[in-house]
């Protein structure tokens, strides 16, 4: 009796950090750790990746690296192993290799993607019995449940974070498309393509992508943590198409959108930011005498209004388009030179990739109002225009042209005094027209240039790359003690 007495009193309880412990031990064998070798790119003018097989890496600034990544075995047929990590892992992937839990290394010899999702499939095959992951694709997460982000980040392999779901953001349409959730878990470089568990052990989602920076008006830019995590909620048929290697068929209608800066609302007297602004137009899609333009606002998609999501990579509009079949009609109620109208878009199939399509956006660049408190490092006032440049697209005309991030564009050929809706209107007269636009720049903070930016062609721009390291000449920068053109 009081051996039995001992064992009971010192014997320590189970607790619920023991149940979590267990289920996260459970994660990390169908999980594993990826590590991509990709064909990287620097210009002499900004970095950027490329594609190894259509640049043959005979300049100096041609080299690879090594990325890592997250994912999980959510598969398997015979020997053969199906991985699920983002497809912003392996787009440039040259070789790829997955580490297991118990350090076992296998070279993933193929892949499927769908970028339109950023959701991707790496095979693998082993003779041994490793565990896979039961997703849950009937189980919509609930607002302040807590989860746990399983990935690599940073390169510290099979790590866990906690945290709660903050919010869910329902880009579902008629429940044919996913939606994300928004999370407190710390998700780093490295975390993407990790899978996401419930307190239950739920398989619930893929980690994707992280707001880092956020503008605050009149506070400038602060750092964020607000992470994004693809919900397996109603996406079975997502998975499936890639699983099987059928094409899973997204719609789009051709443009480009960013949401609305504290400059723009302000500029446009609106009352909130709940729109988004066309901001570029692939000009090869066929277009109506009902097509959008350059800065309409675009408030509804099918009635369904645009969800506020200020500086993040989504919005409700990308999935309202993407669920509906290519043969639909998309309505949009817009906002165009203060009137609001209603109109109807064809819906057209997205390609595989739109790097196919590259060379026809125009402008082919995003821009953003520069913060009315930072005008004064560039020397101008307040009220001045200026459009800092965050993104340049691949051998579009704005990338033959020789534009790079961080250009400010204060004045569009003769006109400095712009408005914001004057500077899209330009844009837009001259892609109707056909015409060539000359950019006043400010670069690198005191060299102002002129860069003549022109209209795409129907074919493949040659780009900066394919160039032997062209530099700007003489009549291209104007340089002298004042900053002045």
């Amino acid at each position: 009796m009081t051996i039995l007495f001992l064992l009971i009193a010192f014997s320590a309880p189970h607790t619920y950090a023991d149940d979590i412990s267990h289920i996260i031990e459970e994660v990390f064998h169908s999980s594993v750790a990826i590590e991509v070798e990709e064909w990287h790119h620097d210009s002499p003018y900004k970095t950027q990746y490329t594609n190894k097989q259509q640049y043959s890496g005979t300049n100096d600034y041609d080299h690879s690296r090594v990325i890592t990544g997250s994912g999980t075995i959510i598969h398997k047929k015979h020997s053969r192993y199906y991985v699920l990590t983002n497809h912003h892992v392996v787009e440039r992937a040259q070789r790829i290799l997955l580490v297991l839990c118990n350090g076992d290394i296998h070279l993933g010899h193929n892949f499927r993607s769908d970028e339109g999702n950023d959701l991707a499939i790496i095979i693998f095959d082993s003779t041994k019995n490793i565990p896979v992951a039961d997703l849950h694709y009937d189980y919509q997460p609930l607002v302040g449940e807590e989860v746990y982000s399983v990935g690599n980040p940073m390169g510290f392999l099979f790590s866990v974070t906690q945290g709660v779901v903050s919010a869910i953001h329902k880009t579902s349409f008629e429940k044919k498309s996913a939606l994300y959730f928004q999370t407190d878990a710390v998700i780093n470089p490295g975390s993407s393509g990790g899978i996401v568990v419930n307190a239950e052990g739920k398989y619930i989602g893929v980690s994707t992508f992280i707001i880092t920076q956020a503008y605050i008006p009149f506070g400038g830019y602060i750092e964020t943590g607000v992470n994004f995590i693809f919900s397996f909620y109603n996406a079975k048929k997502i998975i499936d198409a890639l699983l099987h290697g059928s094409s899973n068929e997204h719609a789009w209608i051709g443009y480009t959108y960013s949401p609305l800066t504290f400059e723009v609302i302000t500029d446009l007297a609106m009352e909130d930011g709940n729109a988004v602004i066309i901001d570029n137009i692939y000009t090869s899609i066929p277009r109506t005498e009902n097509a959008l333009q350059l800065g309409d606002l675009v408030f509804s998609v099918n009635g369904t209004a645009i969800e506020k999501m200020p500086h993040s990579k989504i919005s409700i509009i990308l999935p309202l388009i993407s669920a509906m079949q290519t043969t639909d009609t998309a309505t949009l109620t817009i906002l165009r030179q203060r009137k609001k109208l209603t109109i109807d878009i064809p819906v057209h199939r997205r390609p595989e990739t739109l790097q196919t399509l590259s060379y026809s956006v125009w402008p082919g660049y995003r821009a953003s109002p520069l913060p009315r408190l930072l005008k004064q490092n560039y020397g101008l006032s307040k009220q001045d225009f200026a459009h800092e440049i965050i993104e340049v697209y691949p051998h579009s005309s704005a990338d033959a042209s020789l534009l790079q991030p961080n250009d400010i564009i204060i004045g569009i050929d003769d006109q400095e005094e712009l408005s914001y809706a004057e500077y899209f209107s330009l844009l837009h007269h001259a892609y109707l027209k056909k015409e060539e636009l000359t950019l006043h720049i400010i670069r690198e903070g005191n060299t102002r240039i002129h860069i003549t930016l022109s209209p795409p062609s129907n074919t493949q721009h040659t780009s900066r790359y394919k160039q032997n390291e062209r530099k700007h000449t003489s009549n291209d920068i104007y340089r002298d003690s004042k900053n002045v053109y």
